[in-house]
């Protein structure tokens, strides 16, 4: 046996023996683990000698020999020696010393074999290299590096004689990779016994590549204690990232990369580092073994130990470094800065002032602005994108199946759609030929056009003729590196010019190939060479056509097809382009975009978060970059008087220095102490907190004119507050303000504003950063998610899909990493890269004036329920309460038995009606007319809660909501589970009782006008004529005003009565509506309703001998109908009641009332 063998032996030995006199009472306990580590050291040596003796029988066979010498040479005088170059997967034949053969050849193979068999200097000894198999190993975490105190010794004095040779080839220079363990050092910075080496196994690394090639790492180390047994050490894998790769070739000596001397260069040149390593090592091991006169180990002590250093670490980390007094002495190297770089923005290829293609022609006059999208499903995810891009855009639009029989697409000469899109182009293709025909004539006859994308299968195609085109198609591709057509007539909205780099979304990808001069591509990209190695071979691709235009010359139609869905950003603009291109400007969007940014908060925030001088500086400086970009540019700050000078003495120096800057930016109010003002419900205490704001403006010199103010967390403005806009306007005059809350925050795509007394307000964005996102290395998803909102994201689009953009900002974004400076800069240069948009500001007032000239269908508000929303319930007034709203509606019409029906309700026990208003009597009219603009608070004071009554069933009867127009989209915006009650008599006899209900109020155009005259007035007739004509006439329209309810309520919620059995028979219809109801307990009406002959019709029933009727001017007796003015209204009413029928039976349920069998029998 060699002697290297036996002194391993001996030493294995002796540990043993010294454990168990370190360990006295224990040795029964060890004795299994001394035999097991005695046999397996055995076992070791054995195989390593037998491994060593048939390494050295395949020496003649060797590749690449590498001597001693050679090594001392650079790594480049090797590559250029040995010029082959080593293709993937290929395993070299190599020479090297004995050492490196242990240390990388056989790394389950303890060291102490190869320093046993080293031979002298310059000799070499064979080894075959299996790269792939030890990165296989490696990635499965097998390999462990085992060392005894005799290898030690060897492979010390081997790293000392070649440590110049191995230091160059380490890519990162002298770097350690060792593992430190402070078994021989003590704390007075004397050099360590300890000798760590690394030896790393890695491919090459050249600054000149093109692919990205990860490097693992294998960590070996060793000692010279002669105290010490075998170490095993099995390090975790760790991947290196070259900063520049590119490379495809592989020489000899590039894979061998050894960093032997990176140890002892690091503890030589820093020692006092070693040395507290060291001391901490020793600290915890002290700790964990016992000092030396208690030789036991104790897991125990060691234990605590470690969590007693965890907590007071953790402890001292968030007290006193975190908020503390030490975070002024943190310096953070995190700030981010622009990065957005583009030919049209900078340098010689800057963009100039051409403008953008203009898309309208005549044709555009034949066809609606509409779309027309078939999809696969309802519920199908493309075609929900598309959906919901068209709503942001405010493009009208209908959704078909496809599959199903075509919609009407003419309205007598013009064109319902301007544009034709299919979610799945096979549905196109394959469309049966009568309606595919039908729809191409409808195309070419109207010039509209028709968008189409291929969606992705399981199956792959590959050059695939699509049915009927000169087109072929390749499917299921991963691309990347995106670029435009600058020659394409279809980009308005896009700007061509850069390149998407990296990995396109997806791998479902269709490319398209042609031989037809009537298809142009639009946009390019290229293979992703990472999964297709083999085809790239360092030549120059072809770019592959992703989405294409077919100008029409095959067969008359224009199309846009895209080989991809909307998931990647750039195809949502290419998307909007085809819109404008394919329907003749007729969808083209407006390219102007007005931006403002609010930075809230001014003067509110804790100690660390405030701004300081060099913030301020950075604000003033952004904002002139910006402003380059942005005419008219400026920030806008909403200021909290209250907290000036509640920091640090540097951020109290930061509020100075910003009011000393006061005119760089334009200004607006918060609250003084930065209070909700739903919380205030005195009009005196809310203005008086206000005065405070504007006293502190004047006296430092704060401009107090803007008009626009933004009340805290949005409270009180919707759901609105009305003392909040009554104090706006007496304190600030107040003109614009804006929310996020209307009608919801999510979706954002549905934000709208709305003007109520008299104060615009405008929808608000949010751009990705609020109060707690200070520092890009905390944001959420890290820079990356922020980027890529910058990018193509959310952000970038929230700008392209709104001509008015208000953002909300915090004034802790502008301080510690900056990120809102960061965001906006980026987002803007963004924008101008890869857009036509012309980007400008204004002061809000001239922003909401812009608005509302834009959208003037928004100016009347919505008001929805607070209940239904958790953040809106939150900003609501605690005494306000969803209880105290209707739980059902008597909605009419007029002169149908409502006031009855309200009477009979009112009889209830359970069910309990508005306070009377003292205009319109029983009937609040909320929904209709201008008592709507008086807000929610207006309406719900009509409904008070009272105690111990909130279980009553509340309701509200006005008869004008049946026929109104914005009624039952108001209705279910508040009320969206309210049930509907209607009352229904014959059309005609309702609207004569109509006109004789005006005559009995002295209406003077019906004393001056007979029935007759009034039922065929012409439009050319006076204004008031009209009017009453149309009171009379609309509201017998039926069906037409039941679609309108049923397009907003389903039909369990509505409960129809027959007016005519209401009058003859209450208590079976009262019956059935509290069965509607579903009120508990029933109330027994037969009890409590009598026939009055006086009047004609029931009444309650007071006492044997007495009823209480309704007023005089119930149960009139009017003159009868003349026959010409009935016969008139029969023919008239004829299609409604036809229209009628098919409606109650298409409800179900519904019996035909006996009237309207009349009035069609006669009327036919």
């Amino acid at each position: 046996m060699p002697r290297s063998t036996t002194s391993n032996a001996t030493n294995a030995t002796n540990a043993t023996s010294r454990i168990n006199k370190l360990l006295p009472g224990k040795s029964l306990k060890y004795e299994k683990l001394t035999n097991q580590k005695r046999s397996t050291a055995a076992r070791e040596i054995n195989e390593n000698y037998e491994y060593a003796r048939l390494l050295e029988q395949e020496q003649e066979h060797q590749q690449w020999p590498i001597s001693t010498t050679e090594m001392q040479k650079s790594a480049a005088s090797i590559a250029m020696r040995n010029s082959t170059t080593l293709p993937t997967g290929i395993t070299p034949s190599t020479t090297t010393t004995r050492t490196a053969i242990a240390a990388a050849a056989t790394p389950t193979t303890a060291v102490s074999a190869a320093s046993a068999a080293g031979p002298s200097n310059g000799e070499e000894m064979p080894l075959r290299f299996n790269y792939a198999t030890l990165k296989t190993a490696e990635e499965g975490g097998n390999i462990s590096w085992r060392t005894s105190s005799t290898s030690s010794s060897s492979l010390s004095g081997y790293k000392q004689q070649h440590q110049e040779n191995y230091s160059h080839l380490h890519p990162y220079g002298n770097s350690s990779n060792g593992k430190y363990f402070g078994n021989g050092a003590s704390c007075n910075g004397l050099h360590s016994a300890t000798i760590s080496s690394s030896i790393s196994v890695s491919s090459p690394i050249t600054t000149a590549s093109a692919t990205t090639h990860l490097l693992p790492i294998t960590t070996l180390a060793t000692t010279t204690s002669t105290n010490s047994s075998d170490f095993a050490i099995a390090p975790k894998n760790k991947l290196l990232k070259s900063a520049h790769p590119s490379t495809n070739s592989t020489t000899p000596a590039s894979l061998y990369t050894s960093s032997a001397s990176a140890s002892s260069s690091a503890l030589s040149t820093t020692p006092n580092c070693a040395a507290a390593c060291n001391c901490c090592s020793n600290l915890i091991a002290r700790c964990c073994f016992g000092i030396p006169l208690f030789k036991a180990i104790n897991v125990r002590r060691c234990v605590l130990a470690l969590l007693a250093i965890t907590v007071v670490t953790i402890f001292y980390y968030t007290h006193y470094v975190d908020t503390g007094v030490f975070v002024g002495l943190i310096q953070r190297d995190t700030r981010p800065s622009p990065i957005i770089n583009c030919r049209m923005v900078n340098g010689k290829h800057a963009r100039g002032a051409s403008p953008a293609p203009d898309h309208r022609s005549e044709a555009r006059l034949r066809i609606d602005p509409k779309v027309l999208v078939f999809v696969e499903t309802t519920y199908s995810g493309l075609g929900r994108d598309i959906a919901e891009l068209l709503v942001y855009n405010r493009i009208k639009y209908k959704v078909e199946v496809a599959g199903k029989s075509l919609p009407v697409l003419t309205n007598l000469d013009k064109g319902r759609y301007g544009v034709i899109v299919f979610e799945n182009l096979d549905k196109y293709l394959h469309m049966d030929k009568w309606n595919r025909e039908l729809l191409d004539k409808y195309c070419r006859e109207y010039s509209v056009g028709i968008v189409g994308f291929v969606t992705p299968s399981e199956e792959t195609l590959v050059a695939a003729q699509l049915r009927g085109f000169p087109l072929f198609v390749h499917t299921n591709l991963r691309l990347r590196d995106a670029s435009l057509n600058p020659n394409s007539p279809v980009l308005r909205l896009t700007r061509a010019g850069e390149t998407a780099w990296g990995v396109l979304p997806g791998d479902d990808w269709a490319i398209f190939q042609h031989n037809h001069t009537t298809y142009e591509p639009i946009e390019w990209a290229q293979r992703n060479i990472q999964d297709y190695p083999a085809d790239s071979g360092g030549q120059v691709q072809m770019p592959l056509t992703t989405v294409l235009q077919d100008h029409g010359q095959f067969d008359g139609i224009q199309r846009v097809l895209f080989g991809s869905s909307l998931r990647f950003w750039l195809h949502r603009l290419l998307f909007l382009d085809a819109l404008s291109y394919l329907s003749h400007g007729q969808l083209s969007l407006n390219l102007e975009r007005m931006i403002l940014v609010d930075i809230d908060d001014i003067f509110v925030g804790e100690k660390g978060t405030r701004l300081r001088v060099d913030d301020v500086r950075a604000l003033v400086a952004t904002q002139k970059i910006i402003a380059t970009m942005v005419p008219g540019f400026r920030f806008n700050l909403g200021f909290s008087g209250k907290y000036y000078h509640h920091g640090s003495k540097e951020e109290n120096l930061g509020d100075d220095f910003l009011l000393q800057n006061v005119e760089e930016f334009n200004w607006f109010s918060h609250m003084w102490k930065h209070q909700q003002p739903h919380l205030y419900d005195n009009l005196t205490l809310l203005m008086s907190e206000m005065h405070l704001n504007y006293a502190f403006a004047k006296e430092h010199n704060i401009p107090t004119d803007s008009g626009y103010s933004i009340s805290p967390h949005h409270s009180g403005v919707y759901p609105a507050h009305e003392i909040l806009y009554v104090a706006w306007k007496k304190v600030w005059n107040v003109k614009v303000t804006s929310t996020e809350e209307y009608p919801h925050l999510r979706p954002a795509r549905l934000r709208r504003g709305f003007i109520h007394r008299n104060i615009m307000v405008l929808p608000r964005q949010t751009c990705g950063l609020f109060t707690h996102t200070m520092y890009i290395d905390r944001y959420p998803g890290g820079r990356d998610k922020l980027d890529e909102s910058i990018q193509g994201g959310e952000l970038f689009q929230t700008i392209v899909y709104n001509p008015i953009n208000i953002f909300m900002t915090h004034m802790s974004n502008y301080g510690s990493d900056r990120l809102a400076l960061y965001t906006f800069q980026s987002v803007i240069k963004f924008l101008q890269c890869w857009t036509n948009l012309k980007l400008a500001s204004a002061p809000p007032i001239q922003l909401a004036e812009t608005y509302f000239r834009l959208h003037p269908e928004e100016v009347d508000p919505v008001w929805g329920n607070p209940c239904d929303d958790i953040r809106h319930k939150k900003i609501w007034s605690k005494t306000k309460s969803c209880d105290s709203l209707p739980k059902f509606l008597v909605i009419g019409p007029q002169k149908t038995g409502t006031t009855a029906l309200y009477t009979f309700l009112s009889m209830h026990s359970s069910i309990a009606s508005n306070v009377p208003s003292p205009d319109t009597f029983e009937e609040i009219q909320f929904f209709n007319g201008n008592n709507y603009y008086r807000g929610l608070d207006w309406y719900m004071d009509f409904f008070p809660i009272e105690s111990n009554t909130t279980t009553r069933y509340m309701f509200e009867k006005s008869a004008t909501y049946f026929d109104g127009e914005m009624v039952p989209k108001r209705a279910h915006a508040l009320l969206p589970h309210v049930k509907i009650v209607t009352i229904l008599i014959s059309p005609a006899k309702r609207a004569y009782s109509w006109y004789q209900h005006q005559r009995a109020h002295g209406d003077i155009i019906a004393n001056n006008y007979s029935f007759y005259q009034i039922i065929t007035a012409t439009d050319s007739a006076p204004k008031a004529l009209k009017d009453l004509r149309n009171r009379c006439l609309n509201p017998g329209k039926y069906a037409q005003h039941l679609e309108h309810w049923l397009a907003y309520y389903p039909a369990q919620q509505l409960h129809i009565i027959d007016g005519e059995q209401l009058r003859s028979n209450p208590v079976d219809v009262m019956n059935d509506l509290q069965r509607f109801l579903k009120i508990q307990p029933a109330f027994d009406y037969s009890n409590h309703l009598r026939f009055d002959i006086k009047k004609g019709f029931y009444c309650q029933i007071v006492n044997e001998k007495r009823n209480k009727c309704l007023g005089k001017s119930k149960g009139r007796q009017y003159p009868p109908m003349d026959e010409r003015s009935a016969k008139l209204l029969q023919r008239y009413y004829l299609s409604h009641n036809t229209a009628l029928v098919k409606l109650l039976k298409k409800l179900g349920s519904r019996p035909i009332p006996q009237w309207l069998k009349d009035d069609l029998s006669t009327g036919t």
